[in-house]
């Protein structure tokens, strides 16, 4: 794997599939802008439990829920496992001190997307900036 994936977030796939989230209109352009330049999508096993996490918990929106699993069943998505390697290496990404927004599961994206050199995050939080990453906005 090279320089054509972007790594994707929880937020990056709830506002894909959300449509009532605020970032939902800017995710489908990037997405279409990102499918247009050949760009694949990388999809860690833990950023897709999240958004469906949040989506059932905290949206309470169970046809975002369907449709999110439904996409997963049938879309030939490229699934980045976490495996105990992945989990040891994002330790050094991870600061247990830092903002609560901060997560063990940003931590994980970051550590795929250094093992697959990927071009971006798709995400919509400025933190993976600072862990020297772009955002697919910035492509």
């Amino acid at each position: 794997m090279g320089n054509s994936y972007v790594v994707l977030d929880a937020d990056g796939i709830i506002a894909q599939v959300n449509k009532a989230d605020p970032h939902h209109k800017k995710a489908i352009t990037l997405t279409l802008m990102l499918a247009a330049q050949g760009i694949e999508f990388l999809f860690p096993t833990t950023a897709i439990a999240e958004a469906i996490t949040v989506l059932k918990f905290r949206k309470k929106d169970n046809r975002v829920v369907i449709a999110l699993i439904d996409s997963i069943q049938t879309w030939k998505l490229t699934i980045a496992d976490i495996t105990h390697k992945t989990t040891r290496q994002t330790i050094q990404f991870f600061d247990p001190k830092s903002s609560k927004r901060n997560t063990f599961f940003d931590a994980i994206v970051v550590a795929i997307a250094r093992k697959h050199n990927a071009r971006a995050v798709f995400s919509f939080d400025g933190w993976y900036r600072k862990k020297g990453f772009k955002l697919v906005e910035d492509l």
